[in-house]
This record gives C-alpha cells, structure tokens and sequence, in this order.
C-alpha cells in the first residue's frame, strides 16, 4: 500500500491556515480493487484536525490507511521535498514488498527490474539491477568451444545420443551475447543478445570500448563553486526589479529546486520557476532570431498545452524505453552507465537561464565520470530503419559517414546551454527509434558558448524582462 503509484497526492492550502491533503491509498489485501479515497486536515502546528478514509475503519478517522498518509507525508518532508518526487528509493517508502499494482505487471528485462536494498542515507533515486559478467576472466570463444566438445564427449561415454553428438562433433561459428562470446543458435545468444534482434546501433567513434567495472554510481554535486548573481542595477523601473528579484537564488535553493522538480513537465513547481526564465529548449530560438514583436514574444511567454500533439505524445511516452535502451547500447562498449533524473538546472550566476536535461549520467568509463544524457524520440522516424532515414533530419552525416548532430540546430544550442547551466562538460545526445539509436558524445565547446550566452543574456535583460514587467 506503499508507493507513488500507490499514493497520489495533493495539497489544498485554506485560508485559515490548515492544508487539506487527499490522495488514493490502494488496499493491502485487495491490491487490484478499487483504492480509497483519504482526506486529512492538518492544522498550521501540523497537529492533525481532521482524517476521513472510504475503508470502514476510516470513519473514525484511526485506520491504517490514514496512518500511511501521515507517514509519506513525514518522509516526504525529511528528504526536503515540497511535492512529491517521480521515484523514491527505499529509505524513503517503507514496506516496498507489499507495494501493490493498480494494473498488471507487464513483462520486462530482469535489468531494468527496481530492486532497491535497505539502507540509511540512501539514494533518493533506485539503483536498477546490473546485468554483469561476475567472472574474474571471460572466457574466449576457443575456450568456450572446448568446452562444449568436453561436455559432449563426457555424454557421448554415460549415454549416446544425437544431442551428444552434435555438441562433439558439430560446427560452431562464433556469436556474441551480453556474456560473452557464444555460438550462434545458442540459448544466451537468443536469451541475452548485445542489442534486440534487428535492431541497428550506431555510435560515434568518441564513444571508446573499455573494459567494464562495476562502482556504486552518484550524482554530480551541482552549483558546488558558483558564484551568487545579486540584482544591484539602480536604473530598472520598480516591475522589472521585482522580477529580477524574484529570479535569484542561492546554490541550496538551486539543489532544491532540482531535486522538487524531477517530475518536469508534471511539476507544478517547474512550470512556475520556468515561467520568467529563458530555457534550453528555446536558447536555438533565439540566438536566430534578431527582432522580436509583442506577438512574438506572446507566443514565446504563453504557456501552450502540447500534450495531445501526436508527436510530442510519441516522445513522451518513448522517453524511459529509450534511457533503458541507451543504457543497454552503452553497456555493449564496455559503459556501465547510471541514469538519474534531473529536474530543473539553474545556475545561481546566471538564474535567468535554466535547462531541464533528460538525465544525468554517471560513466566511470569517461575522464568526467558526470554527465548529462538528451534523448530524442522522432516522430517522423517512427518505424523506419538507418537506412530509411528521410531528409531533412538533425543528424547529418560527416564525410567518414558517421551520423552527427547538426551544429546549426536548435538541439545543439539546447545542450550546450545544459552543459554550461550543469557545469558538466559532455553529453549523450540520443535518437532513439524502435529499430534503431543513433548516439554521439557531444563535448562541451567554451567558444559555442562564449558567443551565445551574450546573445541569450541580451535577450533576457533588453527584451523579454521589458515584456514581462508591462
């Protein structure tokens, strides 16, 4: 009866003081019935006034149910969140055994499976299990060969039969698998194959094999040595100074602020700090466009409901099933990569900028074990494979034809502002379609930025901030 997908929660602010708090809470013995609907009152001490559950026991306001509500509700507020998160790690839920399911389970890769380990001060974020060779040595194929000739000689002397003989005497070509070398028609061929079957990988040359290891991951400590921007300009007028005000922000207050807006787009956190701040998502927008009309500026302030749009319903709905491919891809090269969620990025140098990058990555393998990770789900290539691809796309191919971001679109620009905002200094620039993913390390160009971030800064101060204080 634990968890988000158990708990969905929002907070109602009176007038008088009290929060008015309802959720769903699913039942621990009927997991797939109906949840019940709780409401608790809480008073300005935090003393609870009032709590109503649907449960019979609830009428009296003393069920567990209720009890549940108060502590998520405490456990949210430990961890500093002011709303709740999109996963929480197992210090922060208790009892994940008995978390229910409103629908059926529906089958997966045992990797991506969320295992979560108890343990104090533990991450906010799952660990998803690491598929991996826990041999000291792999085994070459040669290896592997002799010993399936041994393994069909020994049956072929206690008990003859064609499968015994076909192991000592049949041919065996050479395949691959996540663990290791195989023969072709094996079941670890079939069972844990590099990538899905059919399905095409092409990744950049900067992305080098390595040997895998195997290190608990963390999260880069973001606005670590940042300075702090303070509004000290005498000549703005009163509205404008306001929200150049309101725009500040510490480093601890930054970290909050991406650590409560994980959820992104279903934040109501994030949609508000984004709403006077210049995004990533836009930065391409700008540095092309020269003038800008009040109608431009209308459309570019208006906050537009795209949910519905077919394409951006097939980016959203693809973006986890490709962060797990990705992961999977990377892994093949020897880059046992780690992705977490990241929420809103702003730097408290520059709080007028802000980014929302898909992940953060942590890859041992790389110098900067930090990163970031920008996932693209294309609508237009939809079912088609590398070599269907339709011009005009974002990834050109170079002269060595190796697919590359196109340095002139607006993705670019997207994460080269999140690299600058995130201080990281790479990212994993993903095109993921359902046969095919196309990934390039981007590095982190200061010349890029050193000419875009006056364009950007000019844009924030002498347009967008004069329309906004109207």
């Amino acid at each position: 009866m634990y968890g988000m997908s158990a708990l969905n929660l929002f907070w109602i602010h009176s007038s008088s003081g009290d929060v008015h708090v309802k959720c769903k809470c699913f039942r621990s013995q009927k997991k797939t019935s109906k949840p019940y609907e709780v409401d608790v009152v809480l008073g300005p001490g935090g003393t609870v006034t009032k709590a109503t559950c649907q449960c019979p026991a609830g009428r009296s306001g003393a069920c567990s149910h209720s009890r549940a509500v108060l502590h998520l509700l405490a456990l949210l507020k430990q961890q500093g969140y002011t709303e709740p998160p999109p996963e929480l790690s197992c210090t922060e839920l208790p009892q994940q055994w008995r978390r229910p399911r409103s629908t059926p389970l529906a089958p997966m890769p045992l990797e991506f499976v969320d295992w979560r380990s108890v343990w104090q001060e533990g991450l906010t974020e799952p660990i998803y299990s690491k598929f991996y060779d826990a041999r000291v040595t792999v085994e070459s194929f040669n290896e592997v060969a002799t010993s399936i000739r041994t393994l069909g000689s020994q049956l072929s002397s206690v008990c003859p039969s064609p499968f015994s003989r076909q192991l000592e005497t049949g041919d065996l070509i050479e395949s691959s698998s996540r663990m290791g070398p195989t023969p072709v028609d094996s079941p670890l061929e079939y069972l844990k194959p590099v990538v899905p079957h059919g399905f095409e990988t092409l990744i950049c040359p900067e992305v080098e094999c390595t040997a895998p290891t195997t290190t608990t991951p963390t999260k880069p400590a973001l606005f670590q040595s940042c300075t702090v921007w303070r509004h000290t300009s005498a000549s703005c007028l009163p509205q404008q100074a306001e929200i150049l005000e309101g725009l500040e922000i510490t480093p601890t207050d930054a970290a909050a602020l991406e650590q409560n807006t994980r959820q992104q787009a279903n934040s109501e956190t994030w949609n508000e700090a984004r709403s006077q701040r210049v995004t990533a998502s836009s930065f391409g927008v700008i540095l092309k466009c020269p003038t800008w009309t009040d109608k431009g500026l209308q459309n570019f302030t208006s906050q537009k409901d795209l949910s519905r749009v077919r394409p951006i319903q097939y980016g959203i709905s693809n973006e986890q099933p490709a962060v797990h491919r990705y992961v999977s891809v990377m892994k093949t090269r020897g880059h046992d990569v780690e992705a977490f969620r990241c929420g809103l990025v702003v730097d408290p140098s520059c709080p007028w900028l802000g980014a929302s990058p898909d992940r953060l990555i942590f890859d041992q393998s790389e110098t900067t074990m930090h990163g970031l990770l920008e996932v693209k789900c294309p609508y237009s290539q939809k079912g088609k494979s590398v070599s269907q691809i339709e011009e005009p796309f974002y990834m050109v191919k170079d002269h060595q034809g190796i697919f590359r971001l196109d340095r002139s679109h607006d993705y670019y620009f997207q994460v080269l502002g999140q690299m600058a905002l995130a201080g990281l200094s790479w990212t994993d620039f993903a095109v993921f379609s359902d046969q095919f993913m196309i990934v390039e390390l981007i590095r982190f160009c200061e010349q890029d930025w050193a000419v875009a971030r006056p364009k950007l800064d000019n844009f924030s101060f002498s347009v967008l901030l004069p329309y906004l204080a109207k």
